[in-house]
């Protein structure tokens, strides 16, 4: 399965659009901070929270088995300052 950060953001919510439209799973994840709910149409794959929140992405990794992350959100850098732990790095994610 695909996670998609910034999903509701524009490059994100066209990813979304994309891959509803080919029936290719995946799940979201966005703060809302520079974007809306409304982006996009299939809610039920939305995960509202901060990719700084790492317990959040880890749960979501391993509850929906995430193979392959689509970083789309704005920031890497300021997210990436407030993680003291991670798995991720530059749009890798290492099981």
């Amino acid at each position: 399965m695909i996670l998609i950060t910034g999903i509701t953001g524009y490059i994100g919510s066209h990813l979304a659009l994309y891959f509803d439209k080919k029936k290719i799973s995946y799940v979201g994840v966005d703060n809302l901070s520079y974007s809306y709910k409304s982006n996009i149409n299939n809610k039920k794959n939305l995960f509202i929270a901060d990719i700084s929140n790492l317990k959040k992405i880890e749960s979501i990794l391993e509850k929906y088995n995430i193979n392959t992350i689509i970083h789309a959100h704005h920031n890497w850098d300021s997210a990436k300052k407030k993680l003291k732990k991670t798995t991720m790095d530059h749009n890798i994610y290492d099981k």
